[in-house]
């Protein structure tokens, strides 16, 4: 649907009983379908084969769930699927299918209907002799290695022997791959084995570990904060982003996993040779033009706050909690892109994002260079050089970018076609929280010159969102379109209206994985609470009655509304599932702006 140039999603697009089930299609961001069971059907008499009794519990119901999104996953592989509980994502290539169509789709699934063309495909597949069934896997782990044991055994019935027989004998359903990169939700958790998460969560889990979170169980892919109890450690590799595509993780979300209990020199022993082992991840890049390509090699002589290579991002990954990274402001990349003149290249080499305090680097070898995002201070060699404009930077020069003064990230592109490096499931992106360049670090791309028209440094750049119009600037109080949620409606009425009234203000702990919000207000001089905390505690009155928010997608873009009433933005790097409502959406062609917002930023929403 669009509102004047601009494109709305649509948001809901239609719920189906099927049984004692309720589902319901969400168009929850411009190329991810939202299909999830809703809990107003249960409870409705339709006649259905299946009673409500069948369902006594969440264990059965979330069971149910899987059971029908695994039949959609395996049905069509031209959507990233990624399944959680009692919904699941579909991600697909928008120019090729649009959600509708998608939704449609699914309905086909859930229906089974006789004749349909997922009936058919389904008979097919059956017929062919493929085998679509999940797997029973057996994973090692040492529980000598957990880390809250006298915690476990204080809360527990069990001693620490007998709780370990308990927790070996289950067998688990991966119910959800997410949160964190490669971090996996285990359904079937007995209920005598329940823990509550730790009051203070640790800075740092380490990677293999294997936890319970109340009525779950799982495992830590990587080192990571978190808040479940340590019980023991996996000793293989948990997460290989050394690839493009395929699975970069042991398991998939329906298969069965089993625990065997090993010993410490076991557990290192099996570490040991999996480090050995361990895949050498791709590196470079493959080049299309005919053009002559040259090295061109920078040194990091100061890395600046945080520097770190960026591209567009993944296509792919997040069905195993791998986020979509790539640059946090869109706009100023492709703007990048028309300066050096490399718009028709199949392939442009990533671009270094400047958060803040940009760092200096010596040029090795020759290369043409732009500047865009961010406004702030840029010398070559002491000679001050232009923010959006083409400039010729000389072996041995030195370039410094200072410190922003407006906006938060900016960003410098080399006329280059790759990037000498190692990728992380097929982006230059790393993980949150890492790939901030070193000092001392050589970085090399494989380039070629680009000719600037006017003079040494070129023409300012006309902006490609507006005919007539320079590089943006960042003062002011912007207006943030933003779109209805999953959750909006559950929002009570005069929370809406604070929300689409009042000012935000951009909190401290924000980075690359989401922008944390405040709500204030003015009152003479004063700024204070508009009373969005006491309202919240009546909404989260309400949110209880309602059931409990079961983790769901969630990508750049959504805000969510955590308990402590301050809304969160996922940018970039954010988590691929999340358990708070998801309010709004924040449109693609509004992120680049939230990309430049720094802490004490004022800004404001308004709902289409």
């Amino acid at each position: 649907m669009c509102v004047g140039r601009f494109s709305v999603l649509e948001g809901e697009l239609g719920r189906l009983q099927v049984g004692p089930l309720l589902w319901r299609g969400w168009a929850l961001t411009e190329e991810c379908l939202l299909v999830e069971f809703v809990t107003d059907g249960l409870d409705k008499d339709l006649g259905s084969d299946v009673s409500d009794a069948e369902f006594v519990d969440d264990y059965n119901r979330n069971q149910e769930c899987l059971k029908q999104f695994l039949e959609i996953k395996k049905l069509r592989d031209d959507v990233e699927w990624v399944p959680s509980y009692r919904s699941i994502g579909g991600w697909f290539d928008r120019e090729k299918l649009n959600h509708q169509e998608l939704w449609n789709w699914v309905k086909g699934c859930l229906k089974g209907a006789a004749g349909s063309e997922v009936a058919l495909m389904a008979k097919s597949l059956a017929g062919s002799g493929v085998d679509e069934s999940t797997r029973d896997i057996e994973l090692p782990i040492c529980y000598e290695l957990g880390l809250d044991w006298e915690r476990i055994e204080n809360v527990s019935v069990y001693s620490r022997a007998e709780w370990i027989t308990q927790h070996s004998a289950g067998r688990y359903r991966v119910a959800a791959i997410g949160f964190l990169p490669g971090f996996v939700f285990l359904d079937g958790l007995d209920d005598s084995l329940q823990i509550p998460r730790l009051e203070l969560p640790r800075t740092k889990v380490p990677e293999g570990t294997v936890g319970i979170g109340g009525r779950q169980t799982g495992w830590y892919a990587i080192e990571s904060p978190g808040g479940w109890n340590s019980i023991g450690r996996m000793p293989l590799p948990l997460l290989d982003l050394g690839q493009a595509d395929g699975s970069p993780t042991p398991v998939q979300v329906g298969d069965w996993v089993r625990f065997r209990s090993i010993s410490v020199e076991e557990f290192e022993e099996l570490a040991s040779v999996a480090m050995e082992s361990e895949p050498i991840s791709n590196e470079g890049a493959k080049c299309n033009s005919s053009r002559t390509l040259s090295r061109i090699r920078i040194q990091v002589l100061d890395a600046g706050l945080w520097t770190s290579i960026q591209d567009g991002g993944r296509t792919s990954g997040q069905a195993y909690g791998i986020p979509k990274g790539g640059v946090a402001d869109v706009v100023a990349w492709k703007q990048l892109k028309s300066l050096l003149n490399i718009e028709s290249i199949a392939v442009f080499g990533p671009v270094l994002e400047c958060t803040l305090k940009g760092p200096r680097l010596k040029f090795l070898d020759n290369a043409m260079i732009a500047l865009t995002g961010a406004i702030m201070e840029a010398r070559v060699d002491g000679k001050l050089v232009k923010r959006g404009s083409r400039i010729r930077v000389r072996a041995g020069e030195v370039l410094e970018l200072g410190t922003v003064k407006q906006g938060c990230r900016a960003y410098m592109g080399i006329a280059s076609t790759a990037f000498v490096g190692k990728l992380k499931y097929g982006s230059y992106s790393q993980l949150p929280g890492a790939g901030r360049l070193q000092r001392g670090e050589i970085l090399e791309w494989m380039g070629f010159s680009v000719e600037p028209s006017v003079g040494e440094n070129g023409p300012w750049l006309v902006s490609s969102y507006g005919e007539g119009r320079l590089l943006p600037e960042f003062s002011g109080i912007p207006r943030l379109r933003i779109q209805a949620g999953p959750e909006w409606a559950l929002v009570p009425k005069e929370f809406k209206r604070l929300f689409l009234e009042s000012d935000f203000v951009v909190g401290s702990q924000s980075n690359r994985m989401g922008i944390r919000l405040k709500e204030v207000r003015k009152e003479g001089s004063q700024e204070v609470g508009n009373g969005l905390l006491d309202l919240w505690e009546e909404f989260r009155e309400y949110w209880v009655k309602q059931g409990s928010m079961w983790s769901s997608v969630v990508a750049p873009g959504v805000i969510q509304l955590p308990p402590n009433a301050e809304p969160i933005m996922l940018g970039p790097d954010g988590q691929t599932l999340g358990g708070y409502p998801r309010i709004a959406y924040l449109p693609k062609d509004q992120q680049w702006r939230a990309a430049q917002f720094i802490t004490g930023d004022r800004l404001r929403f308004r709902m289409t």
